[in-house]
């Protein structure tokens, strides 16, 4: 069985991890012989580095390239300043950021603070991607001066230094390049990071070139070896992944390798292994309760506890993974096991299926003896080869309460179209925190006018409430409340109440966590993986090999 805690390298994420990859392929032929080039493999897609419009997956690509005013340090969870160099809190709902001077783009467009407003208030306006986390906390910015910006909240809000952290919210690119590039902005990124974008051919690989004007350049602990170049190499499975790492064609493989590929590359002498323990990286089973069937939520529990969670982490999983009982992490205040009222167990199953059965047959949605079917959706690729594994487990319990599960098999891209449009009857997803602070989780998760409950319709679905009698109302005052929470237990307190009621609704299944594991060739050293996305970009920068 694989040690849970063989090796112990904090970070959020595994979009965090993601958020430092980079990959190469074949740039002998292109390399200088001085050249320093770190080979990155990887089997996600990215399809965005527009900070106002990308999600969570996305911004991995914009790691390198992009900066936010606060970033956290290291193998911490701690701010440090990055494109600010310090904050005050003129009151509870207005805070003011220092900026740094003498900063750069790309381009050679001066940063300043006209360009923080310019790229907050873009994204608020544009309200995609990720903007529903901070557009209601986040009233309007403030340009003081050239070198000082101003933030006032809508309510008081503790965590939002850390909201500032966040891409989608903190990175800024140049306005200069987006009003040049237009609708290619995306493929064209400009930012003031360590590297730049040479190259980005989709689906293939991504290019990155050293900033030899970085104003950051002390910050890199090996500063002398870090790359000249990283690259961002996309393998089409775990197999050609896993190859192209026993050859030295890259460097570092980070995703996905498959449970399967793992005893072959423990015993090579030739490549490292390296766990990164996540905060939190929650996988569950979600509905779209404008779904029939699950639109009930009694079916729903009944799924809950038919489940054999055991069986997707040691036989699906290949114990790469651990059973977790919220989207929260433990090591939070917040934290509630809200969803330990489900276990495998058949006969509580059984019972909620008839109860189930009775609801909808008095509200007249079913007949006596209906089949109940139900469609179950997954992507392997930004997920893990695994993932229909875990799909066909899932299948086979739901059978043995009598509900029939189509296993629908997509990619990324079109799982996440199709979960936009609220397409998806069941899907297998996650939702993983961006930075310190429990609000993103909540708000999108609970609320009513979050990214989690809109996108599936919890408030908005046609069904009778006899079916259906949710907390939704309660969760989102709650998330409300915990906003406005100065005192920070009383606010835990406001949280682990809406994490009951939302499993008490069975909405969403929280699930496992994935153990990540990174493969490196012998001679790579120096990697440090950072606690969230915004870190990770540097981590990788610090990285290098023997004999540079």
């Amino acid at each position: 069985m694989k040690s849970w805690a063989k090796y112990t390298i904090v970070a959020v994420i595994v979009v965090s991890i993601i958020g430092a990859g980079f990959y190469a392929n074949q740039l002998l032929s292109v390399s200088t012989p001085t050249q320093k080039t770190l080979v990155v493999g990887s089997t996600d897609k990215y399809t965005n580095m527009d900070p106002a419009v990308f999600w969570a997956v996305d911004s991995v690509g914009a790691t390198p390239i992009l900066e936010p005013l606060y970033r956290y340090a290291l193998n911490s969870s701690d701010l440090e300043p990055c494109l600010a160099v310090s904050y005050g809190i003129i009151d509870a709902k207005t805070y003011e950021y220092v900026l740094r001077e003498g900063v750069k783009f790309h381009d050679g467009t001066p940063f300043n603070a006209s360009c923080v407003k310019w790229e907050i208030d873009r994204a608020k306006a544009l309200g995609k991607g990720l903007s529903y986390a901070f557009s209601t906390i986040l009233e309007s910015v403030e340009v003081v001066d050239n070198y000082r910006v101003r933030f006032h909240l809508a309510t008081a809000f503790s965590g939002f230094p850390n909201l500032l952290a966040m891409p989608s919210m903190g990175y800024i690119p140049s306005p200069s390049a987006a009003a040049k590039y237009g609708d290619d902005f995306s493929f064209k990124m400009i930012g003031t990071g360590p590297y730049k974008l040479q190259s980005w051919v989709l689906d293939r690989e991504i290019i990155y070139v050293r900033n030899e004007e970085y104003w950051g350049k002390d910050y890199w602990p090996v500063n002398q070896q870090r790359p000249d170049k990283i690259v961002l190499k996309i393998f089409a499975d775990s197999t050609t992944l896993k190859l192209a790492l026993e050859k030295g064609d890259i460097d570092i493989a980070f995703r996905n390798i498959a449970h399967e590929d793992v005893p072959s590359l423990e015993t090579n002498a030739d490549v490292q292994e390296m766990q990164a323990q996540w905060v939190g990286y929650p996988m569950f089973i979600a509905f779209t309760l404008s779904h029939p069937y699950v639109n009930n939520k009694y079916l729903r529990k009944a799924i809950a506890y038919a489940i054999d969670y055991d069986r997707i982490v040691h036989v699906a999983l290949g114990d790469f993974a651990k059973r977790i009982y919220s989207f929260i992490d433990p090591s939070w205040e917040s934290y509630e096991p809200a969803w330990d009222i489900y276990s495998y167990n058949v006969t509580r199953a059984l019972e909620y299926i008839t109860i189930a059965r009775q609801k909808a047959e008095q509200a007249g949605q079913w007949s006596p003896n209906e089949t109940i079917s139900i469609s179950l959706w997954c992507d392997p690729s930004h997920y893990g080869p695994e993932i229909p594994n875990v799909a066909v487990i899932i299948q086979d319990n739901l059978k043995a309460i009598g509900i029939k599960a189509e296993i629908r098999v997509v990619d990324w891209d079109t799982l996440i179209t199709m979960r936009g449009k609220s397409e998806l009857q069941s899907h297998i997803y996650a939702w993983t925190p961006l930075y310190n602070d429990p609000y993103y989780q909540m708000f999108g998760i609970c609320h009513q006018k979050g990214g989690g409950a809109s996108k599936w319709k919890y408030t908005n679905a046609t069904y009778d409430l006899i079916v259906n009698p949710t907390n939704v109302e309660r969760t989102s005052e709650l998330v409300d409340l915990a906003v406005k929470e100065t005192n920070s237990t009383k606010r835990a307190e406001y949280y682990k109440e809406a994490q009951r009621l939302f499993a008490d609704d069975a909405q969403l299944i929280i699930a496992w966590t994935r153990l990540e594991y990174l493969y490196l060739r012998k001679d790579i050293k120096g990697l440090v993986l950072g606690p969230v996305l915004t870190s990770i970009g540097y981590a990788w920068g610090a990285t290098y090999k023997d004999g540079w």
